[in-house]
C-alpha cells in the first residue's frame, strides 16, 4: 500500500509540472506572438514614413538628400519564428517569406534610384522621378501585405492576381494622410514607373 501511495505521489507530480510547464510553454508562444505583431507594426510604421518620403521625392525630384531603404532586423524576426516553433501557422510563415521578397526588391530599387541620382552643382540632388515611382510601386505591394497580416493575423492569405494599381488604391484608402492621393496621381506613378 504505501509503495502504491509513493507510485501515485510521483506521478501526481510529474502530471503537475507538465501542466504547469504547459502553462509557461503558452505564455511563452503568446508572447512571442505579440512580439511578432508589434514588430511588424514598426516596421509598417517606418515603412509609411519611407512611402511619404518617396511621394515627396516623387513630386519634387530636386532634394537636399536621397530617401534611403529601411533596415529590417531579420535576425530578431527570425528569432521570434524559431520561438514560436510549431505554432506559427502555414500562412503567417508564407507571409513572412513575401515580406522578406519585397524588402529585398524593395531595397534593391531604393539603392539603385539613390546610385543614379544626379549631384547639382548647388549642393541638391536630382532624383529621377520614374525610379522614385517604382520604388513607390515596389513599397506598396510590400505595405499591402504587411498591412493585411496585421488585419487577419492567422488567417492571412493574399489575394492573387491583384493589380498594383489595385494594391495601391486599396492602400492609400488604408492610410489617413494620403487619402488626397487622387486615381490620377496613382495612375501617373503607375506609368511613369519603369518596367
Amino acid at each position: 500500500m504505501k509503495d502504491i501511495i509513493i507510485a501515485a505521489m510521483s506521478l501526481v507530480g510529474v502530471l503537475i509540472a507538465f501542466v504547469l510547464g504547459e502553462r509557461k510553454s503558452g505564455r511563452e508562444q503568446k508572447k512571442y506572438k505579440e512580439n511578432l505583431w508589434l514588430e511588424l507594426d514598426d516596421i509598417r510604421k517606418s515603412l509609411e514614413s519611407i512611402l511619404d518620403s518617396l511621394l515627396d521625392e516623387f513630386r519634387h525630384p530636386t532634394r537636399n538628400s536621397r530617401v534611403k531603404p529601411l533596415a529590417i532586423d531579420w535576425d530578431y524576426l527570425s528569432d521570434l519564428q524559431k520561438g514560436l516553433g510549431a505554432d506559427i501557422p502555414f500562412p503567417i510563415r508564407k507571409a513572412l517569406k513575401e515580406i522578406k521578397f519585397h524588402d529585398n526588391v524593395v531595397k534593391s530599387v531604393i539603392n539603385k534610384k539613390n546610385e543614379k541620382a544626379k549631384q547639382l552643382e548647388s549642393g541638391k540632388v536630382l532624383i529621377n522621378p520614374q525610379l522614385s515611382a517604382r520604388a513607390i510601386l515596389e513599397i506598396s505591394k510590400l505595405l499591402y501585405i504587411i498591412f493585411k497580416l496585421l488585419e487577419v493575423r492567422d488567417n492571412y492569405k493574399i489575394a492573387v492576381g491583384l493589380d498594383v494599381r489595385e494594391v495601391m488604391r486599396s492602400l492609400f484608402n488604408t492610410l489617413d494622410q494620403h487619402r488626397s492621393i487622387s486615381d490620377s496621381e496613382i495612375e501617373r506613378i503607375y506609368s511613369s514607373a519603369p518596367r
